[in-house]
């Protein structure tokens, strides 16, 4: 898992609070496009009951802060213009974001194919110096994988306005397609890119929709419990995963013996892992698949332990559970994803701790696959802590063919999480048309995607209050190996579901 467990849950924006300072939402920064011929929703944060008055290219509304310091106050529709200036007033207090325009806003989600920056496009040199567009801005939201909805983005986040030093940062896909349809409607245009390379359409759907199939009300449930009580959801993690490990794995029970900050490793192998276990040279690794642990020992000081709050360890190939003095803070399934992994206050104390990490290779290679420099205990302030470069180790159970389930808050294929972190805080905000550009993760499984798909596209329309938004479905050319002869094709019938969706949808 990419993503801090405990900051899955911490700091939802939705908690209430009894004051608040005078505040703009994030997604209302300088140089921000709002959507025309719309009402227009703008919403911040005041002192609860506060009086406040809002301003946009003349028009003013009056509203004031509900008792959790919360306020959201509904603009009439304006045709497309502007340079504006947006004004809060509240009392002797003001806040404003300058160069705000009306035009049309694109919402683009999906996988790394929407993900792919311009910079890296073919010919991506020719839009880079094709000068500045003062009428085409960009937003980038944050990846943030929450349990909870969040009403803000996380930050930093700003609108940019299309130039040769920040066009390059734009999702490729978003941008040719914004610059076009300028070309057609003349009109500013802002997009906002919120995707994330590599997951399943299942992370972007929201809770309340996604719980309606039955294959996924456990899972949605258990990422609720997961944002209500991390602990508790951490607890209930635990024990289905080991649940899982003792049916598949005769050692499991005696083995968590291992995972005791007193237990003596002092004969085990020592290795320093950047790599394939099977390519260490340690004795019995060379052609193992199976179980194997690590651990560390790291001295940290009473300031050290007490801002000490996440573990970096860079990517495990394949299956992690990871440990820090006893108390599991993580564990993963995907080779790829660098695993960050929040730990909660009082886990790691002054003086000695150990990190233990049980390993499941997923027949590849197996191991702590990263540089020794990827791995770091972070400090609340943003430093980080190197751990030592060499690890205890030892084989366990050789074990071939498992995949270990993983946590329902896991990215890449979490449940609802992605939609909690980064469409939920949105939501206010008006668009002319939503593009989805997203298919290989949910490639193994095309069936589902024809219910899948038309959720997302309901789910979406009834939580923007826009019943009609247009989707602009993407179908990628190809993935995987070409076919040397005629056969069976996920990736088929992964486009097919795409094209049954978009031709039983009026919009």
């Amino acid at each position: 898992m990419a993503v801090p467990l405990l900051a899955l849950a911490a700091g939802c924006a939705c908690l209430p609070g009894q004051a608040a300072e005078l505040g703009l939402a994030r997604i209302f920064s300088d140089h921000a496009v709002l959507q025309r011929d719309q009402p227009i929703a703008v919403w911040g944060t005041a002192d609860a009951g506060r009086k406040l008055a809002v301003t946009l290219g003349g028009r003013t509304v009056n509203g004031s802060a509900d008792a959790h310091g919360k306020w959201k106050i509904q603009l009439p529709p304006q045709p497309a213009g502007g340079p504006y200036t947006l004004t809060v007033t509240s009392g002797a207090q003001t806040v404003s974001r300058a160069d705000i325009l009306v035009g049309d806003v694109y919402l683009c989600s999906g996988q790394s194919n929407m993900e792919f920056a311009q910079h890296q496009a073919t010919n991506a040199i020719g839009a880079t110096y094709a000068g500045r567009n003062e009428t085409l801005r960009f937003l980038n939201v944050p990846k943030n994988s929450t349990a909870a909805p969040q009403d803000e983005l996380k930050g930093p986040v700003e609108w940019k306005v299309v130039t040769p030093e920040t066009v390059g940062d734009a999702s490729a896909v978003c941008y040719y397609m914004a610059r076009s349809l300028q070309g057609s409607y003349k009109v500013p245009v802002g997009f906002v890119n919120a995707s994330w390379g590599g997951t399943t359409i299942q992370g972007w759907i929201g809770g309340e929709s996604l719980r309606t199939l039955g294959d996924y009300k456990a899972g949605v449930a258990a990422v609720a419990q997961f944002g209500a009580d991390t602990a508790a959801g951490m607890r209930a993690e635990e024990a289905r995963n080991e649940a899982w490990w003792r049916a598949h794995d005769p050692a499991a029970t005696a083995q968590r013996a291992w995972i005791a900050p007193g237990f003596d490793d002092s004969a085990w192998p020592t290795v320093t892992p950047a790599g394939s276990w099977k390519d260490s040279g340690l004795a019995g690794f060379k052609d193992f698949d199976g179980v194997a642990w690590y651990r560390t020992t790291v001295t940290l000081t009473q300031a050290q332990a007490q801002a000490a709050n996440m573990l970096h360890l860079g990517p495990v190939d394949t299956y992690d559970t990871t440990w820090v003095n006893g108390v599991r803070v993580g564990g993963a399934s995907t080779s790829w994803m660098w695993r960050d992994y929040a730990v909660p206050a009082g886990v790691f104390r002054p003086g000695r701790n150990v990190i233990a990490m049980r390993v499941l290779s997923g027949g590849q290679g197996g191991g702590l696959s990263g540089a020794p420099s990827s791995r770091t205990i972070g400090l609340a302030d943003g430093q980080a802590i190197p751990l030592p470069a060499a690890w205890k180790v030892q084989r366990g159970s050789a074990l071939k063919g498992l995949s270990v389930p993983p946590a329902p808050w896991d990215v890449p294929t979490s449940l609802t999480t992605l939609y909690n972190g980064m469409i939920a805080p949105l939501v206010g905000y008006k668009f002319k048309l939503a593009a989805w550009y997203q298919g290989e993760s949910n490639a193994g499984a095309a069936q589902e995607y024809r219910t899948l798909l038309p959720m997302l596209m309901r789910d979406w329309r009834q939580r923007f209050g826009q019943p009609a938004l247009p989707f602009f479905v993407v179908q990628l050319t190809s993935f995987g190996s070409p076919a040397k002869a005629p056969g069976q094709s996920g990736w088929a019938e992964l486009r097919d579901a795409q094209a049954y969706a978009v031709a039983n949808d009026a919009h």
